[in-house]
């Protein structure tokens, strides 16, 4: 009889797709990483770009997004995010409306790689770890370093953006004067 009790426990679990508990070592990561706030007003993805090759810190904002493919690493925290659209300019695919496709074709991107205390990738999907998906819009801080013309951020904390957080630093963004290359 518990062997039966067990089956089912575990064929409920498998066909309702409940979670397995997350690992203590998970945990503690989004603890650390995903957080409420982070001070300071993010620049654009073109302007990080733009401030050369040394490695520097930085507050950016963008929208999760890699067009056909999956913005996530299957085997490690990464993922790739496009500038914030226009505030106002949201889809759920952006790919779908030609003035979003224009402006992704020309917009900057960058990695974001979810690090440990010793700035090493943490080694599980970002989506997994953190409960991220495609299209979502977040803030992220870390360190930078430009490889070719893709900006790869160290990131020690990132901040979940709702709609109206998105719209108002894409605005914000736009404002602020183009920084130039040092």
């Amino acid at each position: 009889m518990k062997a039966v009790r067990l089956l089912v426990v575990l064929l409920c679990g498998f066909v309702l797709g409940c979670d397995p508990p997350a690992s203590p070592q998970a945990e503690q990561h989004r603890k650390r990483l995903l957080v409420d706030t982070i001070a300071g007003t993010p620049i654009s993805l073109a302007d990080a770009l733009a401030a050369g090759d040394s490695e520097q810190e930085f507050v950016l904002a963008g929208k999760i997004f890699a067009g056909d493919m999956s913005p996530f690493a299957p085997d490690h925290a990464s993922f790739t995010i496009v500038e914030l659209p226009e505030p106002g300019h949201s889809h759920q695919d952006p790919s779908n409306c030609a003035f979003c496709r224009r402006k992704l074709s020309n917009s900057s991107m960058a990695v974001i790689e979810l690090v440990d205390e010793q700035s090493a990738t943490i080694e599980m999907p970002a989506d997994e770890l953190l409960g991220l998906n495609s299209q979502m819009s977040v803030m992220v801080k870390g360190k930078t370093k430009r490889v070719g013309d893709v900006l790869i951020v160290q990131a020690t904390a990132l901040h979940i953006l709702n709609e109206a957080e998105a719209n108002t630093l894409s605005a914000a963004i736009r404002d602020q004067p183009p920084k130039t290359e040092s």
